[in-house]
C-alpha cells in the first residue's frame, strides 16, 4: 500500500532521480509547480517511520506520475512526519484487500462510501483545521468539537448522531446545530443532515 501525507499549497520542485558519477542517486530538478494535495512517501521513509516512529522527509513521489519526484520548498525540507500524519487512500486499501483476500471489520472505516465520490479527510489535533475532499475548512472551538464527535461516529456502524447529543458533547448552549455554525456557511459541505435532527460527516 501507498503511504501519503497532505502537502499544503506551496511551490515545489518537480524532478527525477539520476545517478551521479559516484553511483549515488541525485535529484535533478525539471520545473517548479504549485502543489496542494496528497503526496506519496518514499518506501525507505515509510520503513523508517514504522521502525522509529518518525521520519524527516524531503522528497516525495507524485501520485499520478510515480516516476517523478517532488521536493518541497526550503522551509519544508526535512519535514518531520509522524504516524498520525500518514494517510492510506481508499483505492490502495481496496486493492490490498482484493489481492490478499482481507475482510474489513466495522472499526476499519475507509474514507468514501459505495456510490459516492471518494473524499480524503484530514484534521488537526483540535479539529479546528479540516481538509475534506481537497478543501480546507476552519472552525471555532465548539464547532470543532462537533466535527470531532461526528468523525468518531463515522468509525461506527451508525455514523448519524442527533443534534442534541452533538450540542451536549460540544458544551454548546445553542438549541440548533445551524446556530453553532453561523458565520461558517461552508459547514454544510462537511456535515449532512437527514432533516430529522440527525447529522453525519459528508464522507
Amino acid at each position: 500500500m501507498t503511504g501519503c501525507v497532505w502537502l499544503r499549497h506551496c511551490c515545489c520542485t518537480l524532478g527525477k532521480l539520476r545517478y551521479g558519477k559516484d553511483g549515488r542517486e541525485i535529484f535533478h530538478p525539471l520545473q517548479e509547480q504549485w502543489i496542494k494535495g496528497f503526496v506519496q512517501l518514499l518506501a525507505e521513509d515509510c520503513r523508517w517511520l514504522f521502525r522509529h516512529g518518525k521520519v524527516n522527509a524531503s522528497l516525495f513521489h507524485t501520485l499520478n506520475e510515480p516516476k517523478f519526484f517532488i521536493q518541497p520548498p526550503l522551509e519544508k525540507r526535512n519535514w518531520l512526519i509522524e504516524p498520525l500524519d500518514l494517510q492510506i487512500l481508499r483505492k490502495d486499501v481496496e486493492q490490498f484487500e482484493q489481492q490478499f483476500k482481507v475482510e474489513r471489520t466495522l472499526h476499519q472505516q475507509l474514507i468514501g462510501r459505495e456510490g459516492q465520490r471518494l473524499k480524503s479527510f484530514w484534521h488537526s489535533d483540535n479539529y479546528q483545521s479540516v481538509l475534506m475532499g481537497g478543501r480546507e475548512f476552519r472552525f471555532g472551538f465548539v464547532q470543532a468539537e462537533i466535527i470531532r464527535a461526528l468523525h468518531q461516529a463515522s468509525f461506527t456502524d451508525n455514523p448519524w448522531v442527533h443534534g442534541k447529543i452533538l450540542l451536549d458533547k460540544a458544551g454548546s448552549r445553542s438549541e440548533q446545530i445551524k446556530n453553532v455554525f453561523s458565520g461558517k456557511p461552508y459547514w454544510r459541505e462537511c456535515v449532512l443532515s437527514d432533516g430529522r435532527g440527525y447529522y453525519r460527516l459528508n464522507l
